[in-house]
């Protein structure tokens, strides 16, 4: 990964620092960059940017809301299927699942073997 991070963003800015991390999470995901396919890779820095976008659309709608402004159907359904698109390409990928808690040595039951503590 030594090219150019993301291309047209500073690489010093916040943003680019963040989608690098998450490109680098994936990319460990799956394998790590070196033993990734192009279309692997190709799909990596699609669902980054993704990332990105879904994250700007979802800061915009919230401060909609804080400042008690409705929001119309459509920004919501348009939300709604960039986030099903993003949720695709992650499935492609192989990382989209949930994955079940494991509990002990790996029975696939939660963990109960924590217990809140008793304030006195």
């Amino acid at each position: 990964m030594r090219r150019r991070e993301v291309e047209g963003l500073d690489n010093r800015s916040s943003l680019a620092r963040v989608m690098k991390l998450r490109k680098q999470g994936l990319c460990r995901d799956l394998g790590g960059w070196r033993s990734m396919s192009e279309q692997q890779k190709s799909l990596v820095e699609v669902v980054v940017r993704a990332k990105a976008l879904l994250d700007a659309i979802d800061t915009r709608l919230l401060q909609r809301v804080a400042k008690g402004q409705e929001l119309s159907p459509t920004a919501i359904n348009d939300r709604q299927r960039f986030a099903n698109s993003y949720e695709r390409t992650l499935k492609l990928l192989g990382i989209g699942q949930a994955l079940a808690p494991l509990g002990p040595r790996g029975s696939g039951a939660p963990n109960r073997t924590l217990r809140p503590q008793r304030t006195r």
